[in-house]
């Protein structure tokens, strides 16, 4: 007994600092927003709120989830009720402020992954679902018809193409609009030049993807590329080959495996474990995923506890069993 409650202890403390983190990554984009408001309200958009809200980080959807699942899987809260609400709050707040994509495709596997696996839909979640489905959409179609939300509606509209690279890149407005296609488009040119060697090996990590008009993303044009794709995936291919490629993915199929074999177990660890391997493989795709200056180094720590926790449980399982 005194040995299980020294592990719920020790991981309660392990997901309060996530929750804690991930609120101060929120709170301080807030403060960010605040501190230029004089700038925003100038000519008011949700891109110019993007613009001053400084580095985004993935983590703070982990802390929501924690929050919110946490007390259903041991029974007691990481908070006071005072302090909770306060965390969810910011969290909700967050969704509206930066009107992520990625954030809200993060929080939907999240919830997505704990409804499979809870697998307890009550008669009141039924009646309520349809209610609140309606609520949130009449709020959203009073939200998008509003002048400074037009860029979202555009960038949400364009969210398909933008990653297409069937289309004329000799134009323009084209390379613009769906610069993400484009970057495809250039990196898989580059890796169909490759010899056999550099396709299987890589061509290393200071490869460059020659993309013109690269003051779009911020690279000055006489660097002559970037060094980073929005698709992670090509970014893996062009520096590490399909080797490098295969071992990406073998990682996160064996935590997703992991996670899978040891749920029965170690319930949350195994969910939030679960739920990271899946957001970063998606964010992977759309968003670079790990492979990015802003990625948060606590994410890849908190894995490495989650991988740890999991483990030692599992082994002493096993070996009870012998």
């Amino acid at each position: 007994m005194t040995k299980n409650k020294k592990n719920i202890d020790y991981t309660k403390f392990i997901f309060s600092i996530i929750v804690v983190y991930s609120f101060l990554v929120v709170f301080f984009n807030f403060l960010h927003i605040l501190f230029n408001l004089n700038f925003i309200i100038q000519d008011f958009s949700f891109l110019k709120i993007r613009e001053t809200m400084g580095t985004s980080d993935e983590l703070w959807i982990i802390g929501l989830f924690i929050l919110y699942v946490y007390p259903r899987y041991y029974g007691m809260k990481l908070f006071t009720n005072k302090v909770e609400k306060i965390f969810y709050l910011f969290f909700y707040m967050a969704f509206f402020v930066t009107f992520s994509r990625t954030s809200i495709i993060n929080f939907f596997i999240c919830l997505f992954i704990y409804t499979l696996f809870n697998g307890k839909i009550k008669i009141k979640h039924i009646l309520f679902a349809p209610l609140l489905i309606i609520f949130i959409s009449l709020f959203l179609v009073f939200l998008l018809k509003l002048e400074f939300m037009q860029p979202f509606v555009l960038k949400i509209e364009n969210t398909l193409v933008e990653l297409s690279i069937k289309t004329d890149w000799s134009r323009y407005e084209n390379i613009v609009q769906n610069w993400r296609g484009y970057e495809v488009f250039v990196a898989l040119n580059q890796f169909n030049n490759f010899s056999l060697l550099q396709k299987i090996m890589g061509n290393g990590f200071g490869t460059l993807i020659p993309v013109k008009y690269t003051n779009l993303v911020g690279v000055p044009l006489e660097n002559g590329g970037i060094i980073l794709l929005h698709n992670g995936y090509y970014t893996l291919l062009l520096k590490t080959g399909i080797c490098g490629l295969l071992c990406y993915l073998l990682f996160f199929c064996r935590l997703i495996l992991l996670s899978l074999k040891s749920y029965s177990d170690n319930a949350m660890e195994s969910i939030i474990l679960l739920s990271i391997s899946v957001i970063t493989l998606v964010n992977t795709y759309t968003t670079t995923g790990i492979f990015k200056s802003t990625y948060s180094f606590i994410t890849l720590i908190f894995m490495g506890f989650l991988i740890f926790i999991i483990s030692r449980k599992r082994k002493y399982n096993l070996e009870g069993l012998r």
